[in-house]
């Protein structure tokens, strides 16, 4: 019997903190939406958040999520900068708990929230930050000076973005998507994801991934004036692409390059 009872007092004890967790974050969700009016002044963006992330270009300025109560957005304006966070995370002896739903069969599982920004096409942003803990990011339609995005364990996507100097991507697990960007000078980092640009236009390009494929498919010869391209055990596919100054290693896999040229000024 001694023995049998840590079994059963493991046993309750997650039954209570599932329970818990469920009670607090019903299955309903709590969609929210605020419009954000005067944005005239505001040049810089900061997400914050657990939550997957959407932004978007649109009519008005409205930050919208589908967060529970507990968890909603938390909306402020510091002088040009608006920043958009999280109210604090449930946790349980240190530990970052999940939110649940019950299907109709009768099991959990996670339940998927989104915050969505979406941004006016008269505004003028100079500087994007966005940090998603949890979840995938996606940007898209949007002209901006400076962009940085880590996504700890998600996806990242961006399509139809210019970017005036730098874009700085990192992503500990997820894959990195780029579609019709122009910037000056691009930094992509993942740890366990590929790294796919299509219609990529950049001067310099610095493409690392410790496990994954890295391919560059442009639709028109495209030519970089530098690029520093890594795969520690992927391949390397480059696609209508010259590079004037390049590094480009393939630990275990191979470089394909169509129609591509790669010039080695060591």
């Amino acid at each position: 019997m001694k023995k049998i009872l840590p079994w059963i007092f493991g046993g309750v004890l997650i039954i209570v903190v599932v329970a818990t967790v469920i009670v607090m974050n019903p299955a309903g969700s709590n969609t929210t939406s605020h419009q954000v009016n005067n944005y005239q002044q505001i040049h810089k963006l900061n997400i914050d958040v657990q939550s997957d992330v959407v932004v978007k270009s649109g009519a008005k300025f409205k930050v919208e999520s589908n967060l529970p109560a507990a968890k909603e957005n938390k909306i402020k304006l510091d002088d040009d900068e608006i920043k958009i966070t999280e109210k604090e995370h449930h946790h349980f002896m240190g530990f970052h708990l999940p939110e649940f739903v019950i299907n109709i069969a009768g099991f959990f599982h996670p339940q998927k929230h989104v915050t969505i920004v979406t941004l006016p096409k008269d505004i003028k942003l100079t500087d994007v930050v966005i940090n998603s803990d949890s979840g995938d990011v996606k940007l898209s339609d949007a002209s901006l000076s400076a962009l940085k995005i880590d996504a700890n364990s998600g996806d990242v996507t961006l399509a139809n973005v210019n970017v005036k100097h730098n874009a700085v991507i990192g992503t500990d697990s997820g894959d990195t998507i780029l579609k019709n960007i122009a910037v000056a000078n691009i930094s992509v980092d993942s740890d366990s994801g590929d790294v796919d640009a299509d219609n990529l236009k950049a001067q310099r390009i610095n493409l690392n991934s410790d496990s994954g494929d890295v391919n560059i498919k442009n639709q028109t010869d495209t030519t970089y004036a530098k690029a520093v391209i890594d795969s520690a055990s992927g391949d390397i596919n480059l696609e209508n692409t010259v590079v004037n100054d390049s590094e480009v290693t393939a630990d275990s896999g191979d470089v394909n390059l169509s129609n591509s040229k790669l010039i080695d000024k060591k």
